[in-house]
């Protein structure tokens, strides 16, 4: 994640950073919501007992190497033997045992949370449109946490934005960002809610809230080489990712058979693709703590 400046930025070299207090002094149990394939809560369980190689905050297990992560999603696909990650040009395997401070649950956080214990710290990253009630989201976290314990979520809203008018409404692109929009309502799993996060926080009971926003570039059309890289990589995840995005909102409410899903998405990836079309995302990322 490249967004951020300081924990949670993949970064494989030495580079000025932010720092992030809620961060620095974790310890405890720590939770990872919808976890996803796992190297999330892999890659922060690691950092924390001092192994990692990845995340750009070091030293953290050196200092809490009695820190316990969990992993929680729907789906049961954390890692065994192997994890496959996908890169720009393929897949490359890693193949890694799970620590034995990184543990996983299935559970649906829409529903009462039932954890066995409190945490100390709470992390939700990419959940845009996966929560009907977002105030009951950070209700909970807040009953979840324990005195000083921090919620931190970093998301995409929508819709995209475009400063010099270069992707039209009635593009394919830009149809698809209204469509989005609508479906997102329909459903009740609306798009456009991560920028109040701090509101919905404080609302919940968080004091000391920070809300830090950042771009992404939908493709390579930026000149700084940060933004370009942003771009790159948001290109990739998107034109992987439309089809699991878009094929249930679609289908279900927008009434659109799966054959026409599937040939608007191979247009909507040519003028993703377009690095005439100068589209971003805002990106959040905000956090507060419980007194």
């Amino acid at each position: 994640m490249a967004i951020v400046d300081g924990f949670l930025k993949v970064e494989h070299r030495p580079r000025k950073r932010r720092e992030w207090p809620h961060i620095s002094r974790l310890q405890g149990w720590q939770v990872c919501i919808a976890y996803g394939s796992g190297i999330w809560a892999l890659d922060f369980g690691t950092c924390l007992r001092g192994r990692s190689e990845t995340f750009a905050h070091r030293g953290i297990g050196e200092e809490h190497p009695e820190s316990e992560v969990i992993g929680v999603d729907l789906s049961p696909v954390q890692p065994g033997l192997c994890v496959h990650q996908r890169a720009l040009g393929g897949y490359d395997t890693d193949c890694i045992s799970t620590p034995p401070n990184v543990h996983y649950e299935i559970d649906d956080l829409e529903e009462e949370w039932s954890f066995s214990r409190n945490f100390d710290y709470i992390h939700s990253m990419m959940m845009t449109g996966a929560f009907r009630d977002w105030p009951n989201f950070y209700r909970q976290a807040f009953e979840n946490l324990n005195p000083g314990g921090w919620v931190e979520c970093q998301d995409i809203n929508f819709p995209m934005k475009c400063d010099d008018d270069t992707i039209a409404p009635q593009s394919d692109l830009g149809r698809w960002n209204e469509l989005m929009m609508e479906a997102g309502t329909l459903s009740g799993f609306r798009l456009d809610l991560c920028d109040r996060a701090a509101e919905m926080m404080s609302a919940a009971g968080f004091v000391d809230i920070v809300r830090i926003p950042y771009k992404w570039p939908i493709n390579q059309w930026p000149k700084d080489v940060r933004y370009k890289t942003l771009g790159e990589w948001t290109e990739a995840n998107f034109v992987f990712g439309l089809e699991s995005i878009m094929l249930a909102l679609f289908t279900r409410f927008l009434g659109w058979k799966k054959e026409e899903v599937w040939e608007f998405i191979a247009r909507v990836i040519a003028e993703w693709r377009d690095l005439r079309n100068h589209g971003y995302f805002e990106i959040y990322v905000t956090y507060g703590r419980k007194p």
